[in-house]
């Protein structure tokens, strides 16, 4: 009798672990180039560059050394906001609350020639989970939604001499 109690304890207790148990769903891949090469000057590349970030409210310039064509910020940290969830893809945890976002991004533009410049922005996303009192921070995956509102911002803004001019 002792030995049918025992082995019941024991399957109640796995049961129990088995649906209390926290899962994770990882983010998934996405396709996308984080490298577009203008017919535009390094400088009108990078005036819109730097444009397109200060007047984003959720970024700022950590450094920028146009010389270089470096621009970077780290630990962009915020207060969850389903927003961030349109750039990257941070999977799911079963029983935990998304709490904090994290961006950190580099942008890299190189002059290819007078008239051609290749911008290339390295973007990496985390955020951190809430579960029963305790934080996690997870690595997520870009979908590639910064890297193309930023080329397209490019795009519409850098001025292209053409024949007439």
């Amino acid at each position: 009798m002792n030995n049918m109690r025992i082995r019941a304890t024991i399957l109640a207790s796995l049961i129990f672990t088995m649906v209390g148990c926290v899962t994770f769903t990882p983010p998934k891949h996405h396709s996308f180039s984080n490298s577009q090469t203008f017919d535009a000057s390094m400088n009108d590349v990078w005036a819109v560059t730097v444009e397109f970030i200060a007047k984003n409210k959720n970024f700022r310039i950590d450094t920028i050394e146009r010389d270089s064509g470096v621009m970077s910020a780290t630990n962009l940290t915020s207060h969850h906001n389903p927003v961030f969830l349109r750039y990257a893809d941070c999977g799911k945890w079963s029983k935990h609350i998304p709490s904090r976002n994290k961006l950190n991004y580099t942008v890299f533009a190189k002059e290819k020639s007078a008239k051609k410049t290749e911008l290339t922005i390295n973007a990496e996303y985390s955020m951190d989970w809430w579960f029963d009192g305790n934080n996690k921070w997870t690595a997520c995956v870009s979908k590639g939604t910064l890297e193309k509102q930023l080329f397209d911002w490019i795009n519409a803004n850098v001025l292209v001499p053409t024949a007439d001019h």
